[in-house]
């Protein structure tokens, strides 16, 4: 079985209110049974707190749609395979699940694991629906066309932060950057730095950067950093840690006193999730990208079930972000299996 390019761009585009009213393909399903669909995201690990509210984005969503009829009366069974949030185990991974028979599969939530995977992708002739991963290397010079992106690239996200960051913090002009150690983080401050000075620029102001300091996956002492940073003249902060690591270093900065130093930061991984948990400790004037947030999606009826359904659910009102990931994983998935006469397996 093979879901072409232009199959999966069908039914991408369908709609989620098309989803939530139970998909039906023109032609008769080629199967019968539950769709299962395959999606990789890190259930262990320093980003498991992310990869936890992937999957339950997923789940939530399947079990919406499968109250609407599924696909074509076949019932949706998301499942999920641990990639740990590391290149190679996400390898692994995705090896694992295309050897099962899978050439159609989901997830792979952070860049540097969706590019050590792409090679796999070709070997295989295996689509991967990435609802996260920004990287501008994914659809440039690794482009390969097996891969489809599910949200903006870091060209798009580093010119909406810096032009938040010039909007918010316009007197901050000596900036820093904390980053979880990996080339494409590391790409992406440097995208923020080009743009910033750009935004600023408008204003007559003149931007410094000191050079990013860099984590890596699975840190749990920050303190020497902190000092650092406590020391230096950095006034904002452009912070890209993710999952458990970002929790233990804004932990740790409140014995630095960092309130009165700090004058904001710009952030993309600080969640609802995260921010419930820090509370108090978050950091000082922050303003964070969210991924997804149902309140901008009223008139969505899919959005609209599966933000009641995580209400119902939790007994709470604030779902993370990072639901939107597993949620769009579930809705494009079982849009593109219907428009390819209901095949998902070969």
């Amino acid at each position: 079985m093979t879901i072409s390019r232009r199959r999966l761009l069908t039914g991408a585009t369908a709609g989620a209110a098309a989803a939530y009213g139970g998909l039906k393909s023109r032609r008769t399903l080629a199967q019968s049974g539950p769709l299962r669909l395959p999606i990789l995201t890190p259930l262990s690990g320093p980003i498991a707190i992310i990869g936890e509210s992937v999957k339950l984005g997923a789940e939530l969503t399947a079990q919406v749609l499968n109250k609407n009829g599924g696909v074509g009366g076949r019932t949706l069974e998301p499942f999920f395979i641990d990639d740990k949030g590391r290149p190679n185990d996400a390898v692994a991974a995705a090896r694992e699940v295309i050897a099962n028979g899978h050439r159609f599969i989901s997830g792979l939530i952070i860049s540097p694991s969706m590019l050590a995977t792409l090679p796999v992708l070709n070997e295989t002739k295996t689509v991967l629906l990435a609802t996260g991963g920004t990287s501008m290397a994914l659809t440039n010079e690794n482009f390969t066309p097996y891969f489809f992106p599910g949200v903006e690239n870091d060209y798009q996200r580093s010119r909406a932060m810096s032009q938040l960051a010039a909007q918010k913090l316009p007197n901050v002009t000596q900036w820093g950057g904390l980053i979880s150690e990996a080339q494409a983080y590391v790409e992406t401050y440097s995208s923020f730095q080009r743009f910033a000075r750009e935004e600023y620029s408008k204003s007559g102001k003149q931007l410094n950067f000191a050079d990013p300091m860099l984590f890596k996956f699975g840190t749990t002492d920050f303190r020497a950093q902190l000092s650092q940073l406590a020391n230096s003249n950095i006034e904002g902060i452009y912070n890209m840690v993710l999952g458990a690591d970002g929790l233990g270093l804004w932990q740790q900065a409140q014995a630095f006193n960092l309130d009165g130093k700090i004058k904001g930061v710009i952030d993309q991984t600080i969640d609802f999730s995260v921010a419930k948990t820090l509370k108090k400790r978050l950091p000082p004037n922050l303003w964070s990208m969210v991924i997804w947030y149902y309140g901008l999606y009223p008139d969505d009826p899919l959005a609209k079930s599966v933000f009641e359904a995580y209400v119902a659910a939790k007994g709470d009102r604030f779902p993370s972000g990072y639901m939107g990931y597993g949620s769009a994983s579930v809705s494009i998935m079982s849009q593109a299996v219907a428009a390819n006469n209901g095949v998902i397996d070969p």
